[in-house]
């Protein structure tokens, strides 16, 4: 509790963001995030093939 209250204490001191801000910011990153992502699953699928890899020993 005592790091949440300073983190909020500090949060004070940081300039006010816009929406257009973090848009403009967003909008200049690398389009890379995506494709970290592109391999993800849904945490049953991966349950599912975990435990089918389990069962056949690889």
């Amino acid at each position: 509790m005592i790091q949440l209250v300073k983190w909020f204490k500090d949060a004070f001191d940081l300039p006010v963001l816009s929406i257009e801000e973090v848009d403009a910011q967003v909008a200049e990153k690398p389009t890379d995030a995506k494709s970290k992502h592109e391999n993800n699953i849904p945490l049953n699928d991966l349950i599912a093939q975990l435990s089918t890899e389990t069962e056949s020993g690889d």
